[in-house]
């Protein structure tokens, strides 16, 4: 049986409804963006040609393939991190990158409706 509204709830008029649906969609496109903006970040950084011999002036390697490391934001940073430990071996700074930039492998399990058997249960009468 539902509950009787004791006044504690607002229900938002059609307008009000409106406008916080466009903030959402505002919000979700400005994620969207930043997600995008970073995913391009990483495919830069994973596209540079670095002196792996030499690897204490990586900065001059970005700036060289075009990329201003004094322009970073923190999740650039931390990509730039994440792909130094991937090109140290680190095999979860490798998963993390792969996945970030949209190339994560999907599992698919192929079940064939014809080969499962028929389950009977027999019922006990008393």
């Amino acid at each position: 049986m539902p509950r009787t509204s004791n006044g504690n709830l607002k229900v938002p008029t059609s307008e009000e409804a409106r406008i916080n649906g466009a903030k959402g969609g505002k919000a979700s496109a400005e994620a969207r963006k930043e997600k995008k903006r970073l995913q391009e970040s990483l495919n830069k950084l994973l596209s540079c040609k670095i002196d792996t011999d030499n690897l204490i002036n990586i900065n001059e390697d970005f700036r060289r393939s075009g990329i201003d490391t004094s322009k970073m934001k923190v999740a650039d940073l931390l990509a730039l991190a994440q792909v130094l430990n991937g090109i140290k071996g680190s095999q979860g700074a490798f998963c993390l990158i792969r996945d970030s930039i949209g190339e994560k492998p999907v599992e698919e399990q192929k079940i064939n409706v014809s080969e499962i058997p028929k389950i009977t249960i027999a019922r006990k009468d008393n």
